[in-house]
């Protein structure tokens, strides 16, 4: 995928060439997204943002194991 940040409004060509680059099908939920997506600096300071998908992992965070004690661990002999 790529944003393409333009300081002018993009002309035709600009506009077809992005349409005709193809989609990303996000693996997660299959959720399709063009491959390149062209903005202007002034949509960009207007709050609109480029369609992506979620920034976030769907992975969770392993918990930390702390030591019991117990004299589980093995040890080296060197």
């Amino acid at each position: 995928m790529g944003i393409f940040v333009c300081m002018q409004k993009p002309t035709k060509g600009m506009l077809d060439a992005a349409n005709h680059s193809g989609v990303y099908t996000y693996p997660v939920n299959g959720q399709r997204f063009p491959t390149v997506q062209i903005i202007t600096v002034e949509e960009l300071l207007n709050d609109k943002r480029p369609h992506m998908p979620n920034t976030l992992l769907p992975y969770f965070q392993a918990q930390r194991r702390y030591d019991t004690g117990e004299g589980n661990q093995l040890s080296l002999d060197l």
